[in-house]
């Protein structure tokens, strides 16, 4: 009885985890589309910081529990809407605004480039810190609410966490490889779908 209840439990933290994990997903392919993840190297920190924050807020819902339940369960979809609203916006106000074609490089350095968008084209070379806390906030909105609920139910939070965490982290890279491929297709016009796309979610988490 006690394996059947465990399997049961398991199911059900794979599908919150999955869940969680969509807009995470969402925005991951949105920033590969973008350019932001050229390499490896950047869609690890894309996937570890949607990971981390969707871990952290879920353990930071089941400590507020007590505290500002009710707060938190009206607001945090229109908070994660306007922040998604206002970086979709920044993505497709940046792809019309004309970028001088004033590289100091006379051959592209491409992934060895400093530059945080590339001067000659106008794409993302890599994200910023700022940015990826700022989107792993926005994605991670839900699992502060979650963990609320999660913590009126169950107990194996660490087992809860770690399973939030990691899925949120393998669909983050997943989305990132997609969207970059994806980007390679689109080309220029990548900037526009992403941008339009994450607006589309923040109007989607405002009216849920």
């Amino acid at each position: 009885m006690g394996e059947i209840l465990l399997n049961d439990y398991i199911i059900v933290i794979i599908t919150m985890s999955v869940a969680l994990a969509m807009d995470a997903f969402a925005v991951s392919i949105t920033l590969g589309m973008d350019g932001a993840t050229g390499s490896i190297r950047q869609r690890l920190k894309v996937a570890t910081s949607f990971g981390f924050f969707q871990g952290l807020l879920f353990i930071l819902g089941i400590i507020s529990l007590t505290i500002v339940s009710g707060n938190i369960t009206t607001y945090n979809q229109y908070i994660a809407g306007v922040i998604l609203i206002i970086l979709g916006a920044r993505m497709i106000k940046e792809t019309f605004e004309e970028e001088p074609d004033n590289c100091p490089y006379p051959i592209c350095q491409q992934k060895k480039c400093s530059q945080v968008k590339c001067l000659r084209t106008g794409k993302t070379n890599k994200i910023t810190f700022r940015l990826l806390v700022m989107f792993g906030i926005a994605t991670s909105i839900d699992a502060l609410a979650a963990g609320i609920t999660y913590g009126l139910i169950y107990e194996q939070i660490m087992l809860a966490v770690i399973c939030i965490s990691g899925v949120a982290f393998l669909l983050s890279y997943m989305g990132a490889t997609f969207g970059r491929k994806l980007g390679h297709i689109i080309g220029n016009k990548a900037n526009i779908f992403g941008g339009i796309l994450i607006v589309i979610l923040g109007i989607k988490s405002i009216l849920s």
